[in-house]
């Protein structure tokens, strides 16, 4: 989509209205207001709040009617100029005292559906662009590389913005910032360099990142974050051929839930102030763009990937496969495959020595909340009407569902080997297929591709096929339990076999026994 310069209301231009009126040689008029630290403009049928920062710059505090100082009735889409009209100061910050700079909510009247940020603003405060003020918004074209800082409430709790659109300098025009490639372009966190701190925490390196991070924090319980979280599931899907109709559903939902495991960490994003990404943290775009989250991050990027890879979901829960689901304190899945079982449950961010995959067990008791779609362009306004109470009575009656073979995996070996478990018969039906990386010691430097706990691994696969094993592109022979493979010159002594779960350990799937593979350096 371009940006509509031609056809926007553009508040420093005079309107049509104006011009039609014979205002075309009508100046800005001054206002003071009763707070000397509140200054007025009227220019172009506008009315301009503001506050002086120092003698080029200034806090934009609302626009309105120029007959009105709350509401803007009569301008869909709005470009607010850099400078306030006829003055020298530059726009740097957006709202202030907690209130919206706009106000356009009455359902009778034109709503402001598209905003167009001034490109030298550098903060955004809380509630400058909130959500209940503007419902109506869903195109927002900002300049993400003058940004500092965002407040974490700048939309609110709840956003309604579609599709956002990035200045690129270079090619002077705005681009949407809604695709893989550019989100990774515009944003700049993904590759970005962290600091690994105690506690799974990860810090960016750069300030200069700060604004992009804390504005995609902002925006993280917005449609556009799911439009794009849901970009990165179908890249990921095809990638891994988790869409593929050659593989059953219950061996894609093998090969997505070893996927999230494998290349996520339950872990939180900071910014160089210290100030958590905590909105961020809980939406399927954190785990799927950056490696990162907690356990909604997880359970909706869950729900995402089955999406991508052809499972029936819809925003009603109860007419889809798999749906998140809320408990005391935490997120999760369930599953149901067919409309004469019940559910089962998953939880990817479950205890490692005792996993969660399709199974009921231990949650008989659990006093579940609702069930819900995370969806992929809803708001968490819609998220929430469509939600339907789950209970323990919608369990399946079995505690496990039946084709899941468990596989502990043991990897002390280190970074830069690739780690492959697929179906013989169908190479296209990877259950694990990862590469393996070095966990950050704390105090580190790395990028967030690299910070997945892969120490110990609880992986699943069917039990009804015939498999391989491949370590570094090395095939092992699956006939002997020991054996030494020579991958990039290093040599790796690898165990693969079957044990019992015994009275000792937790048994997580159908069978009595798992399958047991570690890597060590030789």
């Amino acid at each position: 989509m371009k940006h509509k310069n031609a056809k926007r209301f553009t508040a420093s231009l005079l309107s049509g209205a104006m011009l039609a009126a014979g205002l075309l040689s009508a100046m800005p008029v001054l206002h003071v207001s009763a707070d000397a630290n509140e200054q007025f403009k009227t220019y172009g049928g506008l009315k301009y709040c503001y506050i002086v920062k120092d003698a080029n710059s200034c806090i934009l505090k609302r626009i309105s009617d120029a007959d009105s100082n709350t509401d803007l009735t009569t301008t869909p889409e709005l470009t607010i100029p850099d400078k306030i009209p006829g003055t020298n100061y530059v726009i740097k910050e957006l709202g202030a005292q907690n209130q919206a700079i706009i106000r356009s909510k009455n359902a009778s009247q034109t709503r402001v559906s598209s905003i167009t940020l001034p490109k030298q603003v550098e903060k955004i405060n809380n509630k400058a662009l909130y959500y209940n003020d503007l419902p109506a918004l869903t195109d927002l074209y900002v300049n993400l590389n003058s940004l500092k800082n965002c407040g974490e409430s700048a939309f609110g709790s709840n956003c309604t913005v579609q599709n956002l659109y990035a200045y690129d300098s270079s090619k002077k025009t705005y681009v949407t910032a809604g695709t893989v490639e550019n989100f990774k372009k515009y944003y700049g966190v993904v590759d970005a360099q962290y600091t690994a701190l105690a506690g799974d925490l990860f810090q960016i390196n750069s300030s200069a990142l700060d604004g992009k991070l804390t504005f995609l924090n902002a925006i993280a319980v917005s449609p556009y974050s799911k439009k794009v979280g849901f970009k990165f599931a179908t890249a990921i899907a095809e990638e891994n051929k988790f869409n593929s109709t050659a593989v059953s559903k219950q061996r894609r939902l093998q090969m997505i839930y070893n996927y999230l495991v494998s290349h996520e960490r339950y872990s939180a994003i900071y910014d160089t102030a210290g100030t958590r990404m905590s909105k961020l943290s809980g939406s399927a775009l954190s785990a799927l763009a950056l490696n990162s989250g907690v356990c909604g991050s997880f359970a909706h990027a869950f729900e995402m990937l089955c999406r991508a890879s052809g499972f029936t979901i819809t925003d009603n829960p109860s007419a889809s496969e798999v749906v998140c689901v809320g408990v005391p304190g935490h997120a999760l899945n369930a599953v149901r495959l067919s409309a004469s079982e019940g559910y089962y449950i998953i939880d990817c961010v479950a205890k490692r020595d005792d996993p969660v995959f399709m199974r009921t067990k231990g949650y008989e008791n659990v006093q579940f909340s609702n069930m819900y779609c995370y969806g992929t362009s809803t708001t968490l306004n819609q998220v929430d009407s469509n939600a339907v109470p789950f209970s323990a009575s919608m369990l399946s009656d079995n505690q496990f569902r039946g084709c899941n073979s468990f596989v502990k995996v043991i990897n002390n070996a280190g970074g830069n080997l690739k780690v492959e478990v697929y179906d013989k018969n169908n190479t296209s039906c990877k259950f694990i297929n990862y590469n393996a990386v070095i966990k950050p010691a704390v105090g580190s430097t790395c990028t967030l591709s690299q910070i997945a706990n892969q120490s110990t691994l609880p992986q699943y696969l069917s039990g009804s096929c015939y498999f391989a094993v491949r370590i570094g592109g090395e095939v092992l022979d699956l006939s002997q339990k020991t054996q030494n493979i020579t991958v990039g010159g290093k040599q790796y002594l690898v165990t693969f076999e079957t044990r019992n779960f015994g009275s000792g350990q937790k048994q997580v799937c159908a069978n009595s026994d798992y399958y047991y593979l570690s890597i060590t350096p030789a």
